[in-house]
């Protein structure tokens, strides 16, 4: 095989592939805007993968990007380190935004009392 029949035209199209090579590959698709250097694209193209016959079925959600994206992400347990989040972003010229404003906290339905009792004492 040669070079020119692995990369795309001057118009952009890519090549046919020779008969010889062909005719070795079942049903092979390339998709030119999942590019192999983008690893999250790849990552939420594997989701899609496993979700694509379930969200036919209307089964589950499904969006193509999360609110987490490919960006760099920081959870903030206390104020102190929300401070520093945004000390350090001044220090580096950028941005964040704040996709959750709330304190975290159990839903009401999450057991928050353990049914081991307390362990008693050797003394008593």
């Amino acid at each position: 095989m040669r070079w020119r029949d692995l990369t795309e035209n001057i118009n952009g199209n890519t090549p046919p592939l020779p008969k010889e090579i062909e005719s070795t590959l079942p049903p092979t698709i390339v998709m030119p805007e999942l590019q192999n250097n983008d690893t999250y694209k790849q990552y939420r193209y594997l989701l899609a993968l496993a979700a694509a016959q379930a969200h036919e079925n209307g089964d589950i959600i499904f969006n193509s990007k999360s609110s987490w994206n490919e960006n760099t992400s920081v959870v903030c347990y206390t104020p102190e380190e929300q401070r520093i989040v945004e000390l350090a972003n001044k220090l580096m010229g950028v941005s964040g935004k704040e996709i959750v404003k709330t304190k975290s906290h159990e839903d009401p339905h999450v057991n928050t009392r353990s049914p081991v009792p307390k362990r008693r004492s050797m003394d008593s």
